[in-house]
């Protein structure tokens, strides 16, 4: 069952267009959501949406969501405001491809995430 998170997590690659950074994630998800990504979610959602082909990842670990996930973008979400584009995300998500258990891979570790989330709020301080 997808969750909110998922979502979340996709419709911030979606947002960003082309490759991110885990900061540039962690910096989008938390315009969207003021909130920042967890180890899990960020982990849960790649080995999900790499599974099914909605996300790829270069040697370098950056991101992107694939023309496979940019269908699920209809009318109401390019309309909707940041938020709520995941809330729609999140249903079209479980309408469109019925995930069974899927193993979580361990993409980024606790210490490239707190790297991460550094890197981003030094960002902030400037």
């Amino acid at each position: 069952m997808y969750t909110f998170g998922d979502a979340w997590f996709l419709t911030t690659l979606i947002l960003n267009k082309d490759w991110s950074s885990l900061q540039q994630v962690i910096a989008t998800g938390d315009v969207i959501n003021h909130a920042i990504f967890t180890k899990d979610e960020v982990n849960v959602a790649l080995s999900r949406f790499l599974a099914l082909n909605f996300v790829e990842m270069d040697n370098s670990k950056n991101m992107r969501a694939t023309s496979k996930a940019f269908e699920l973008c209809n009318k109401s979400f390019q309309a909707a405001g940041l938020f709520s584009q995941a809330e729609i995300m999140l249903k079209q998500l479980k309408k469109s491809a019925n995930i069974d258990y899927i193993e979580t891979i361990e993409y980024f570790s606790k210490d490239e995430m707190q790297q991460a989330y550094n890197k981003y709020r030094g960002m902030l301080k400037r």
